[in-house]
């Protein structure tokens, strides 16, 4: 019986399927292209973004603290979590 189920609705979702796309404009799939395009686009903005806040925030704490502070692994923890923080 869980057999004839599990056949129903595999033939039900293979004929949604072949309706859906079959009918769907190919402009849709260019759209969609190009927003996982845009998307991964700012995504790499962001990322940029947050390497140079990064180096800025290592190039102050040296200016200000002196080079020992930034070889400490307390210094890394801290940066770290001021960026789930913020991020």
């Amino acid at each position: 019986m869980k057999n004839m189920v599990r056949i129903r609705d595999n033939q039900m979702l293979k004929d949604y399927k072949e309706k859906v796309l079959t009918k769907l404009p190919m402009h849709m799939a260019t759209l969609e292209m190009v927003l996982a395009i845009t998307m991964a686009y700012l995504d790499n903005i962001i990322m940029t973004g947050v390497v140079i806040l990064r180096e800025m925030v290592v190039t102050m704490t040296m200016m200000v603290l002196g080079e020992s502070v930034i070889k400490s692994e307390a210094y890394y923890t801290l940066v770290y979590n001021l960026y789930l923080c913020y991020f």
